[in-house]
């Protein structure tokens, strides 16, 4: 990396990370009811909370993931998850009063900034301009639909944080055939596997990103 863009390639990071973490975590337990998946979702965080191994339609990574953020976050320490794990899918109506929404969209909408900044890193090397790739990055952060997805309880976050690192670790490997790269580029596929299975889809696609 030349030494002329890396302090403004860092500004310019920095900088789209703080817009998205705004928008992210800005009144993260408005909607005070499950959003779309997140009926599905929340169940299985409570089944977590309460020790119990389970069968989903996805691989386990990004579900552990949600229930490892309203774990750490403890917002919900007392919360009746017996009654939010016994359903497959809960609605609005059957959630515990009181129950605090930002538990388990902490670790969606972490990984929501993450992945912005891993955005903006890709479109930086791409163009060679960390400026431009500032600005490019206004093409995920500025998405209205994706945004509600990444502000909740849903799977999306942590996949596209996991494509776009193997995307950033392809770039590495066909500039610099560095062995390392290779394996960070099948260590993040991985990831983005064990979080929904058409994350393989990404490492048969490998020869042709190259």
């Amino acid at each position: 990396m030349n030494m002329a863009l890396r302090q403004p390639r860092t500004m310019a990071v920095v900088l789209v990370m703080a817009m998205m973490a705004v928008l992210c975590f800005f009144q993260l337990g408005r909607v005070q009811a499950p959003i779309w998946d997140e009926t599905y979702y929340i169940p299985t965080t409570a089944r977590f909370h309460e020790g119990r191994t389970q069968f989903a339609a996805h691989p386990p990574l990004g579900i552990m993931l949600t229930a490892a953020g309203d774990m750490a976050s403890g917002l919900n320490a007392g919360a009746d998850w017996d009654r939010i794990g016994a359903q497959r899918a809960i609605p609005a109506e059957a959630m515990p009063v009181g129950f605090d929404y930002r538990g388990p969209r902490l670790a969606s909408a972490l990984f929501g900034v993450i992945a912005a900044g891993l955005f903006c890193l890709l479109m930086i090397e791409l163009t060679g301009s960390a400026w431009g790739g500032a600005l490019l990055s206004l093409l995920l952060v500025a998405d209205t639909a994706l945004l509600v997805q990444l502000r909740s309880a849903q799977l999306d976050s942590f996949q596209l944080a996991f494509v776009l690192a193997s995307l950033l670790a392809a770039l590495a490997a066909l500039q610099n055939s560095r062995t390392s790269a290779f394996a960070l580029f099948g260590l993040f596929v991985a990831g983005a596997a064990l979080v929904r299975a058409n994350g393989l889809m990404l490492g048969l696609l490998a020869p042709f990103l190259l």
